[in-house]
């Protein structure tokens, strides 16, 4: 044992931080919106990495995510027989709770220092809490809808592309950018929630016998 302290294992372990920017389909009027915009969200977690050969290596974890939508809305007043008098200018904000987990294939290429990487695979999103928040400026009234029931679980197709430098035997840095899109938006073009954009960073450590 004490003759392959210097050999290290297949395994590798790492803390991760990302942004997390949701994309709009602005072409579709879902909502009833003029505009949408994101909601600026993070990702934290860590991370799982099994060496299978020189290039190839597999990823998981587990990962907590906030993001969220904003949807610029023009909001109908009515009196207390439900007769519209009035339109107003307001906002809805959609934010979601999920905890991800990764299962990716990864691929790197490069020096012993600075390596090339891409990975691709699915990345399982479990929904933990949603609500909607809708807000009118030049009312004194706020609206909070908060859902008891969480969103459907998602399953999203990933794919990154990044660079992995090594500072030493033990510690490496990972910097990916990544594009994830639900499964069910390939169906349902109108989901506003669908496509989210990330800078996954991590520091990885490798582990030895």
């Amino acid at each position: 044992m004490f003759l392959q302290a210097n050999c290290q294992t297949k395994y590798s372990f790492g803390i991760m931080a990302s942004p997390d920017w949701t994309y709009i389909n602005g072409s579709f009027n879902y909502h009833g919106g003029d505009r949408y915009t994101t909601v600026p969200g993070y990702c934290v977690g860590i991370s799982i990495y099994k060496k299978i050969s020189k290039h190839f290596f597999w990823t998981t974890g587990i990962g907590y995510t906030s993001k969220g939508t904003k949807t610029f809305l023009t909001f109908i007043v009515v009196d207390n027989n439900f007769n519209p008098i009035d339109t107003v200018p307001g906002t809805s904000t959609h934010k979601y709770r999920d905890l991800d987990i990764p299962i990716l294939l990864n691929y790197k290429l490069g020096n012993s220092k600075l390596q090339f990487t891409c990975s691709f695979g699915v990345v399982l999103g479990f929904a933990l809490k949603e609500w909607v928040t809708d807000e009118l400026p030049s009312f004194t009234n706020i609206w909070n809808y908060k859902s008891n029931k969480v969103g459907p679980d998602r399953i999203n197709l990933n794919l990154g592309i990044g660079a992995m430098y090594r500072f030493n035997e033990k510690y490496t840095i990972m910097i990916e950018p990544n594009y994830k899109i639900d499964v069910r938006a390939i169906a349902e073009t109108l989901m506003d929630d669908s496509h989210s954009f990330g800078i996954r960073t991590t520091l990885i450590y490798k582990f030895k016998y």
